[in-house]
């Protein structure tokens, strides 16, 4: 019997557990990583996509959370749409009306080869209060990356009853943990410039009360599931908040 036999009869699974979850984390916090491109090459991450096979849905966690929130039949506008796998999802479970938006023309290529209804759209230039109104408009992964976020989320205020983001949670507990340690979080894949914008729950509540919006709920996403649900800002990795714009009423005379 060698010592990893002996160390798997000794030790309770419990306990192994814990040892690996430790493990790990130390790994994670300590750890150092190069970016794996020197460019943020948005057509090409795309390509790269479709050459390897990725595109199935990235964040299904997300898309489970919104198929609880969004009525079947609703309109819904997806922001930062990429090649439409969250639409498909809606489409089929909810039979919603769609329209996706990016600004890769790769991207909606996609998006529409799988039947989604897309079109290229650059938010930063163009004026999509054009695009109509609907029940919901969604944004995954799309507002730290862009340097002026507020100006996305004035904008769709006027084109949904109710509004979906999601922003990485840089209060998450390992981030402040590589904080603690000099290291900075890390929650980029390709390059460390992808983001632009970073938030906590608690700061990201203050810029959608800025930006004009009631914070109906707020859902964590990822991270340490029971632990997150009774204290997101700390133990979830990601968050998804549900956004009502504010109707502002002229004051009487």
């Amino acid at each position: 019997m060698n010592i990893r036999h002996i160390y798997q009869r000794a030790v309770p699974l419990a306990i192994r557990r814990l040892g690996w979850l430790v493990k790990n984390e130390v790994s994670y916090v300590f750890s150092n990583r190069l970016p794996a491109r020197l460019d943020l090459d948005y057509e090409g991450y795309w390509e790269r996509r479709e050459a390897e096979d990725q595109l199935q849905l990235s964040y299904t966690e997300i898309t489970e959370l919104c198929v609880g929130i969004i009525a079947s039949g609703s309109k819904v506008l997806d922001v930062g749409c990429g090649n439409g796998a969250f639409l498909r999802q809606l489409k089929q479970r909810k039979n919603v009306k769609e329209l996706g938006i990016d600004i890769s023309s790769k991207a909606i290529a996609l998006a529409r080869a799988e039947g989604i209804n897309a079109k290229v759209v650059d938010v930063l230039r163009e004026d999509i209060k054009t695009l109509g109104e609907y029940d919901y408009v969604t944004a995954f992964e799309v507002l730290e990356h862009l340097p002026n976020p507020e100006v996305l989320l004035s904008v769709v205020r006027a084109l949904g009853k109710q509004i979906l983001v999601t922003i990485p949670n840089t209060g998450y507990y390992l981030y402040r943990l590589r904080l603690l340690f000099g290291r900075f979080p890390r929650q980029w894949i390709q390059h460390p410039a992808e983001h632009l914008r970073f938030w906590t729950l608690t700061d990201f509540q203050l810029t959608a009360k800025l930006s004009g919006y009631e914070i109906a709920v707020v859902l964590p996403v990822g991270g340490r599931k029971t632990l997150a649900q009774a204290n997101p800002n700390w133990f979830a990795e990601s968050l998804l908040f549900v956004l009502k714009p504010k109707r502002f009423e002229r004051p009487p005379g």
